[in-house]
């Protein structure tokens, strides 16, 4: 039937349509076709595990803060990854990985517990900085969750797939915290506005 011709026809031209373009896509951005060429992106999002080997407190909104309880958590979540299947592409951590203990070597060993967890991960787990997160030296921080990256920085951008590209900004990577502080240069700059401990 010449209908059908049509149809099959028609059906066949946007499918090379579609390869071209994808594998156009994929030349121009450097992505790996197979990437290119899923027609979904699957990835799993985490945010403000805070662990911490450390008493629980109330905070100013009056909720309990589960430091310890967060491990435990954090471990669900990843066992919940591992087992989607078909796997997922990625895993997007939205940053405050630790809370901050009392001690330095505290925070360093809270650090190095959460992080092994989120070593588990059967896909990449792509990190991004918190707050929190400062607790901890930025060097080190910088060192394990980016050890892809240019020396120094947190920030990034990737592309994920057709029509989708991850922008990592590094919001920590000038503040006021003793982990983190302005650069000396920026000390005449900060003098002239109103920033607390400048």
């Amino acid at each position: 039937d010449s209908r059908n011709s049509r149809k099959c026809d028609a059906e066949s031209c946007e499918q090379l349509r579609r390869r071209l373009k994808t594998e156009r896509l994929a030349m121009t951005t450097g992505v790996d076709c197979e990437v290119v060429c899923k027609e979904t992106l699957r990835f799993g999002i985490i945010a403000d595990v805070q662990y911490a080997d450390k008493d629980d407190r109330v905070n100013s909104r009056n909720v309990t803060c589960g430091y310890k309880a967060s491990l435990g958590k954090l471990e669900s979540a990843v066992a919940d990854f591992n087992s989607v299947s078909p796997p997922l592409d990625f895993v997007l951590h939205l940053g405050d990985i630790i809370d901050g203990n009392k001690t330095p070597e505290a925070t360093l060993q809270d650090f190095h517990t959460v992080h092994s967890v989120f070593k588990t991960v059967k896909v990449p787990v792509l990190h991004t900085l918190g707050n929190h997160c400062m607790a901890a030296p930025r060097e080190l921080l910088l060192k394990e969750l980016f050890p892809d990256l240019e020396e120094g920085v947190a920030y990034h951008s990737r592309q994920l797939g057709p029509g989708w590209c991850l922008v990592v900004l590094d919001t920590n990577e000038l503040s006021n915290l003793p982990s983190c502080p302005f650069p000396e240069e920026s000390s005449a700059f900060l003098q002239g506005c109103d920033v607390p401990n400048s």
